[in-house]
C-alpha cells in the first residue's frame, strides 16, 4: 500500500510542477522539449533530467513562474505589502507569505468585509465562513494554465499590448480577481520563452497546411520601421483539399542588405526553400518597383498588383485638375494645423445640423486618398464656405467652376474607389474579375466622355483615363489572368469580347490539361487498327466504342472535358467559385487541378500592404527597443493564429 502511495506522490508532483511548462509527457517515461524538440528520459518519475537540460542548454529561460496572490488577497481586493513590493521575478524562487501574515491578513480582510459582525465573532480568525470556501484559490491544472498563457500572449500580439502589460499593477489585480489560481508569467517568461514556443507550434502548423496545397502564389513587399530597420514580408496564398482559399504569412524579415535585384531574389528564392515551397510557386504578385519586378523575374512569373497600377493610373490622368487639388490641399491644411479653425467647423456642422466629418488629406503613398479628399471637402462645402467666411480667410477660395469640376471628377474617380476595394479583399478569388473590370472601368470613362455640360478640365482627364486604363491593364495581360478567368465558373467565355483571345486562352488550357493528365495511354498509345466493313448489327456499338476511344486520347479527352465544362449555366456574380469547383471537383479533375493553379492568385499585394500598417502599431514608441526578431515572431503570430 505504501508503495502505492508513493508512486501516486511521484505522479501527482510530475503533473503540478512548473517544469512542465516547457516539456510535454511523452509515453515509456520520456519527454520532449518544447524549444529544441529534444527527447529526455523521466525514469522512475525524476524531474532533475529535465530541470539540467533547461539550465544547461536553455539558461534564459525561467523554470519557475511568479506565485499568485493569497485568497485573502482577493477577499480584501487588494495586494500584501509583500506582493506590491515585489516586482515581477524570473528566478527560480517564488516569494512566500507565512502562515501567520496569511491568518492575520485574512482576518483583517473579513472583518473589513463584516463591520457588522459581533465582536466575538470578530475576534475568531480561525473560524470559517462559506465566504473562505468561495474565494479559497484552488490549484490549477499545468494544462489549463498554459492555455491562458497562450491567450494572453495572443491578446498582446493582436491586440498591440507590450509585454510589460504583465507587470502593471491593475492588470495584476485584474487578473487575481478573476482567477486567484492563475500565475501571471513575467515579461521574460513571455518573451523569451513563451513566444518562441507558439512561433514554433505555428511554423509547423503553417509548413503542414502548405504541404498539402497543390499550387502556392506569393506577394511580398518592403517596409522601413521607426528604428529606421528594413523588413521584407512574404505572403502565401492557396487552395487547400477542402476547396477553400487560404493566406499564410510566411515571415517578416529583417533584410540588412542593398535591395537590388539580386539580393532581393536571393532571399524569396531561400525562403521558398525553407518552407519547402519551390516547387509550388507559380507567380509573384509585387507593386511595379523596377528592383522588385527584376528580381521575381529572374526565376519565377511575376503579375504586377492590379491595386498599385490603378492608382498610378488615377495619379497620372488627374493631371489636368492639378491645380483645383493643390487648392484643396492647402484648404485641408489649414483647418489640420489651426484647432481654431477646425472647432469653428464642427460648430458650424452642428448648426447645421450635419454630422461632424473631420476633413481628409491627400497623402501620395495612400490609394485613392486623392478622391476620399475631395468627396469629403464635397460633403462639408457649406459648412466648410460658412467657416472660412466668419475667419475671415480668403488666402485660397474655389471658384462655381471650380467646384463643379471638383464634383464631376469624384462621380469619375468613384468607380476607380469602388475597384480598388472590391480587389483587395484576401477572402475571395480576385484575379478572375481584373479582365471583366478593366473593361467596365473603360467603358464607364468613355461614357462620361459623352456627358453634356462636362467641364472642359474634366473631358481632358477622361481621355487620359481611357488610354491609361487601356496602356497599363488592357493591353499588359499576362496569360495568368485570361486563364483564371475562363476557369471561374461566373465568367468563363463571356469574359471575352475578341474571340480570338478566347480560342488562343482555350488552346493554352487544351495544352496544360493534355500535359498534365497522367495516363497509361500517353506513355503507350494504342495502335491504330483498321476499320473493318460496315455492318448495321454493329453499328451502334463501334460508335460507343470510338467515343471511348476519343476520350482515351489525351488532347480529345481535355477538349471533352473543357467543353462540358463551359457548358454549364454560368454561376451567379456573387457566388463563391470555389464552393462551385468543390462539388465537381471529381467531375472535372483535370480541369480542378489547373484552376487550384489559377484561382489562388491574388489580384494584388495588398496582404503584404496589411501586415505593415499593423507593423507600424506594433513597433510604436513605447515599444521602438522589439528588436527586430521579436516584432517578425509578433506579426507571424498576429497574422496566423
Amino acid at each position: 500500500m505504501a508503495f502505492y502511495w508513493f508512486i501516486f506522490q511521484i505522479m501527482s508532483s510530475r503533473r503540478s510542477s512548473d517544469i512542465w511548462y516547457h516539456f510535454i509527457d511523452k509515453a515509456a517515461n520520456r519527454a520532449e522539449c518544447k524549444y529544441c524538440k529534444s527527447i529526455l528520459s523521466i525514469a522512475a518519475g525524476s524531474l532533475g533530467n529535465l530541470r539540467r537540460h533547461l539550465k544547461t542548454k536553455h539558461p534564459t529561460i525561467p523554470i519557475e513562474r511568479t506565485s499568485s496572490s493569497t485568497p485573502s488577497q482577493v477577499r480584501a481586493g487588494t495586494s500584501t505589502s509583500c506582493e506590491r513590493s515585489r516586482s515581477p521575478s524570473t528566478s527560480s524562487t517564488d516569494i512566500t507569505v507565512s502562515d501567520s501574515h496569511v491568518e492575520s491578513t485574512s482576518s483583517t480582510s473579513m472583518d473589513n468585509l463584516h463591520p457588522s459582525r459581533p465582536q466575538h465573532l470578530q475576534q475568531h480568525g480561525n473560524q470559517s465562513s462559506l465566504t473562505d470556501f468561495i474565494t479559497i484559490a484552488k490549484p490549477m491544472s499545468v494544462k489549463r494554465s498554459q492555455a491562458i498563457d497562450i491567450q494572453l500572449l495572443k491578446m498582446i500580439c493582436k491586440e498591440y499590448h507590450p509585454f510589460s502589460l504583465v507587470e502593471d499593477r491593475e492588470f495584476k489585480e485584474f487578473v487575481t480577481m478573476l482567477n486567484p489560481s492563475y500565475k501571471l508569467p513575467s515579461r521574460k517568461t513571455l518573451s523569451e520563452s513563451l513566444l518562441p514556443q507558439l512561433y514554433s507550434n505555428l511554423v509547423a502548423d503553417v509548413k503542414k497546411k502548405l504541404a498539402d496545397s497543390l499550387a502556392v502564389a506569393l506577394t511580398t513587399d518592403g517596409w522601413t520601421s521607426i528604428n529606421n530597420e528594413s523588413f521584407i514580408a512574404i505572403t502565401a496564398h492557396y487552395i487547400n483539399s477542402d476547396s477553400k482559399l487560404c493566406s499564410s504569412l510566411l515571415g517578416v524579415f529583417e533584410f540588412h542588405a542593398r535591395h537590388t535585384a539580386e539580393n532581393l531574389a536571393e532571399i524569396i528564392k531561400d525562403k521558398c526553400q525553407e518552407w519547402e515551397i519551390s516547387e509550388k510557386v507559380v507567380v509573384i504578385v509585387t507593386d511595379n518597383a523596377a528592383n522588385i519586378v527584376a528580381a521575381v523575374n529572374t526565376n519565377w512569373k511575376h503579375i504586377p498588383c492590379y491595386a498599385h497600377t490603378l492608382n498610378l493610373v488615377v495619379k497620372s490622368s488627374i493631371s489636368p485638375i492639378f491645380s483645383i487639388v493643390e487648392k484643396c490641399k492647402t484648404l485641408v491644411q489649414f483647418f489640420k494645423k489651426s484647432s481654431h479653425a477646425l472647432s469653428k467647423l464642427h460648430e458650424t456642422q452642428k448648426q447645421m445640423g450635419l454630422p461632424e466629418l473631420k476633413l481628409i488629406q491627400d497623402v501620395p503613398t495612400r490609394w485613392n486618398s486623392t478622391y476620399d479628399m475631395l468627396k469629403r471637402i464635397v460633403s462639408n462645402k457649406e459648412p466648410m464656405l460658412s467657416t472660412l467666411a466668419v475667419l475671415g480667410y480668403d488666402e485660397v477660395k474655389l471658384s462655381a467652376d471650380e467646384w463643379n469640376i471638383v464634383q464631376h471628377a469624384i462621380d469619375i474617380l468613384e468607380v476607380f474607389d469602388e475597384v480598388t476595394k472590391e480587389l483587395s479583399s484576401e477572402q475571395s478569388v480576385t484575379l478572375s474579375k481584373t479582365i471583366v473590370l478593366s473593361r467596365n472601368l473603360y467603358n464607364f470613362v468613355s461614357r462620361m466622355l459623352q456627358s453634356q455640360n462636362l467641364p472642359s478640365l474634366v473631358k481632358e482627364m477622361c481621355n487620359k483615363l481611357i488610354k491609361e486604363v487601356n496602356d497599363r491593364l488592357i493591353a499588359k495581360e499576362q496569360v495568368f489572368i485570361p486563364e483564371s478567368t475562363l476557369l471561374d465558373p461566373r465568367f468563363k467565355k463571356s469574359a471575352f469580347k475578341n474571340s480570338s483571345k478566347f480560342d488562343a486562352v482555350y488552346q493554352a488550357l487544351v495544352g496544360k490539361i493534355q500535359a498534365q493528365m497522367n495516363t497509361p495511354h500517353q506513355c503507350d498509345p494504342l495502335p491504330q487498327m483498321p476499320k473493318p466493313s460496315s455492318s448495321k448489327i454493329w453499328a451502334e456499338f463501334d460508335k460507343e466504342t470510338d467515343i471511348l476511344r476519343a476520350r482515351q486520347n489525351p488532347r480529345a479527352a481535355s477538349i471533352v472535358e473543357i467543353d462540358k465544362y463551359l457548358a454549364e449555366p454560368l454561376l451567379d456574380r456573387n457566388a463563391d467559385p470555389l464552393i462551385w469547383w468543390q462539388q465537381r471537383k471529381l467531375i472535372y479533375p483535370n480541369i480542378y487541378k489547373l484552376m487550384v493553379e489559377r484561382l489562388c492568385i491574388p489580384a494584388s499585394s495588398v496582404p503584404c500592404e496589411r501586415i505593415f500598417s499593423k507593423a507600424g502599431q506594433v513597433l510604436i514608441e513605447r515599444r521602438s527597443r522589439l528588436k527586430g526578431t521579436k516584432v517578425s515572431k509578433m506579426l507571424f503570430i498576429q497574422y496566423n493564429s
